[in-house]
């Protein structure tokens, strides 16, 4: 998968993508011409792909071509604003293949060339720097890896294309991966291939020549392109260790870094130990670029994903985390196919698998949790995702395998859903001591988010409306503060203090969690002489290693750091004053200023990170709000923050609602980050915001605001849907506050039902009540 934009970060949690399968058989095959003898450039006319509905599942499928399979790669050759299809298929003997590009639905079929094609992957990009796609493919055998660019006629793209051989890149094997960047900066697009047993690049040269430089690698496949250590260019990724882009690429050192041998070591004497399909997304949404990986040809692997914490440390910076078992997936991207704000999984089966299906991995917000949804009961290869109609989600493109037809498209229709049904249900009606946080996690294995706060978790009983099982989590844990994988062995802890409700205390404790929900308590912490309790918590990786940030309600304390060691159960943990510099509330993280490392924001402050020491900023003044009775000294303070693109610019905007004030306002962000931001007036809420969280509640592709009262007659349950990308926002009353019931420090939307739709949890001060408002729409 291509990088995503290292400032995209968006905060949200589960939502299920909707789907219509559709069956083909018995709907008739579209009509079309026979190809045998097509020459290059000709192109032929088919009938509209067909349409139908299955019984099984609910996914739309269209079918480009019932002719051809192999590799597909989704490009707009014709530049008419519409995704094309490019189909490579093999050539078997002395039999050759065929390089085709597919237009208008599969409506049109262009030849670009014949050839042995062979290898697994297509590329295109402006080569030749005269403004239209050219495509690159693999030709040769299983041990004869060759490659050749094809030059694009221009126009629509259907005259004669003309063939230039790069040459041999690797005598010995296949090409296996094939990436299209310019990855020295220089303007030129380079080709980046491995084969079985060597990394290459090309690239163009002035006169028209190629340059090329050969690497030898690990075997045997495996090539994803990410800028891992936050330097502004694309790194490498291969099996289970990645290669750090020099200054120059054409001469300089590649430096290797491992993060999971697993990858490479040769585990039971067969080819298929060293083959995996790995990728760069930033799953956890801390502006750090994460590596996901699948096995494409042995079965009971499971998907695989790896927290970027320190890049450059080795396999111990990298945060290992287990998924399901995905048999043979041979197909493997990220994209946010549900619309909520995060970056879910797309798993494809090869036809060698008992039960071939494609497979959506819903990220339930943060990478805490992965859901399962079937899209469509067929094999993939080597899937791609593309927007094919236009609709702003990304949809999935596929042939049925390596060499068998047909080319499939399947569509992504998830639908908006609206914000005016909601039902309110206790999970805890008297909670045995006030909670400072609320959070979700599944602790216990079983597919579904568990519920923490305070000193118990409580288990997810598969329906909402039924008894939540209360736990305690071992003593002396008394108060949590964080849910996190603090350890790295890809099972959820929790971290906390050893006092009851709001009483100060400043010794710590942390439950190690094995995942099946028992937990082994720790207190080997050092952080005594600290502050009072804890008013927010962050999570830092990074070059430091693992750090969490709290921020304590004694304003004068500062921000505290706990430093993680690398053994975290047999070693002290520190603590160190983060910064002198601290509103005392709430904290938000995401990359602000897009150098590529995280920085932390603080309400209508920020610090900015990756230096020797923290660098505090201001985002905008706050001295014209109206301060109401409860200001602190009779000026208002904020309370709650978080950090969303509010705006869709690509930039992290900030959320800030206050203590002392009505106003719940975003702030844009400027180009320059440091400079002051523009700020915007989201609502009144006369109960003030103490507590408030961001997401794509509606499904539509934006980010909307969750905000539950605390000072009102009734303190409701709020949700501002954005409207025009920040310009208004409308209010919907998900809960009247009818009853005993305030907000603090809740109102965290979660899926907690699994049926797709955001509901929330929450928390009060006054009532000590863990509340579940169950979202209806779906």
């Amino acid at each position: 998968m291509d990088d995503v934009n290292r400032r995209a970060h968006r905060q949200g949690a589960a939502l299920r993508s909707a789907l219509v399968v559709i069956s083909l058989i018995g709907l008739g095959a579209a009509a079309s011409s026979r190809l045998d003898s097509q020459e290059a450039g000709e192109t032929t006319t088919a009938a509209p792909a067909p349409i139908g509905t299955s019984p099984s599942t609910e996914t739309p499928i269209q079918v480009w071509s019932e002719e051809i399979g192999g590799r597909v790669l989704p490009c707009d050759i014709d530049a008419d604003g519409r995704a094309d299809l490019v189909v490579q298929t093999w050539g078997v003997g002395e039999v050759p293949g065929e390089l085709r590009w597919l237009g208008d639905g599969g409506r049109t079929s262009t030849l670009v060339g014949k050839a042995r094609y062979y290898g697994d992957e297509l590329g295109s990009g402006d080569l030749d720097g005269d403004g239209d796609l050219d495509l690159v493919a693999p030709v040769g055998t299983h041990s004869l890896g060759k490659l050749a660019w094809y030059e694009h006629p221009g126009g629509d793209g259907t005259g004669a294309w003309t063939e230039h051989m790069l040459g041999t890149v690797d005598p010995k094997g296949e090409v296996k991966d094939l990436k299209v960047h310019d990855l020295d900066g220089d303007g030129v697009l380079d080709v980046v291939v491995r084969t079985l047993n060597v990394v290459a690049i090309y690239s163009r040269l002035e006169d028209g020549a190629f340059r090329s430089r050969s690497m030898p690698c690990k075997p045997r496949e495996g090539l994803a392109l990410g800028d891992l250590d936050g330097d502004g260019d694309m790194d490498l990724v291969l099996n289970g260790y990645w290669w750090r882009t020099p200054s120059d690429p054409w001469s300089d050192a590649f430096d290797e870094f491992i993060y999971d041998p697993q990858w490479f070591q040769d585990a039971t004497g067969s080819w298929m130990d060293f083959a995996s399909l790995p990728l760069v997304a930033d799953l956890d949404g801390d502006g750090q670029k994460d590596i996901a990986v699948a096995q494409p040809e042995k079965h009971g692997v499971p998907v695989t994903w790896y927290r970027n914490v320190d890049p450059m440390r080795g396999a111990a910076g990298w945060e290992r985390h287990e998924l399901l078992v995905v048999d043979c997936c041979h197909s493997f991207g990220a994209a946010d196919h549900d619309g909520d704000g995060d970056l879910d999984l797309i798993a494809g089966m090869s036809k060698h698998a008992e039960k071939p299906e494609l497979l959506m991995l819903e990220n339930e917000g943060g990478a805490r949790a992965f859901r399962r949804h079937l899209l469509a009961p067929f094999p993939t290869y080597k899937a791609q995702l593309v927007d094919i109609d236009g609709d702003g989600d990304m949809d999935i493109a596929s042939a049925h395998s390596w060499t068998d037809a047909p080319v499939r498209v399947f569509e992504n229709r998830r639908k908006p859903m609206g914000l005016d049904a909601w039902k309110r249900l206790r999970i805890e009606a008297d909670l045995p001591e006030r909670a400072m946080f609320v959070d979700a996690a599944d602790l216990d294995g079983d597919g579904d988010m568990d519920v923490v706060a305070g000193g118990h978790w409580y288990v997810n009983p598969g329906e909402a409306s039924k008894d939540w099982e209360a736990r305690a989590l071992p003593a002396p844990l008394g108060q949590t503060a964080l849910v996190r994988d603090l350890d790295g062995d890809g099972h959820v802890d929790v971290l906390g203090t050893q006092g009851k409700g709001s009483a100060s205390n400043r010794s710590f404790a942390w439950a190690r969690g094995d995942g099946r929900g028992e937990f082994q308590a720790y207190t080997n912490i050092d952080a005594s002489g600290w502050g009072d309790f804890v008013q927010g918590r962050a999570w830092l990786g990074g070059s430091g290693g693992r750090t969490v940030v709290l921020s304590w309600h004694d304003r004068g304390k500062g921000l505290t750091g706990l430093r993680i060691p690398e053994r975290p159960t047999e070693e002290t943990w520190t603590a160190f004053t983060f910064s002198e510099h601290s509103l005392a509330e709430d904290l938000a993280t995401g990359d602000m200023d897009g150098d590529g490392d995280i920085d932390l924001l603080l309400g209508t402050q920020w610090l900015e990170l990756g230096g020797d020491a923290p660098i505090p900023h201001i985002l905008d003044g706050i001295g014209d709000l109206a301060p109401t009775r409860n200001a602190p000294k009779g000026v208002p303070a904020s309370d709650r923050c978080s950090l969303a693109d509010i705006d869709g610019d690509g930039r992290l905007d900030a959320v800030v609602g206050f203590e002392g004030a009505t106003d719940l306002l975003w702030y844009a962000a400027p180009a320059d980050p440091t400079q002051p931001w523009t700020r915007h007036r989201i609502a009144e809420v006369p109960g003030e915001v103490y507590s408030m969280h961001t997401a794509d509640m509606d499904a539509d592709g934006d980010i909307d605001v969750v905000v539950g009262e605390h000072r009102a007659e009734r303190n409701r349950l709020l949700i501002f849907e954005n409207v025009d990308r920040g310009a208004r926002f409308v209010e919907h009353v998900a809960d009247d506050g009818r009853g005993a019931i305030d907000h603090h420090d809740g109102s965290l939307p979660v899926d907690i039902d699994g049926d797709g739709d955001l509901d929330v949890i929450s928390i009060g001060w006054h009532t000590k009540t863990l509340w579940l408002f169950e979202n209806l729409s779906r």
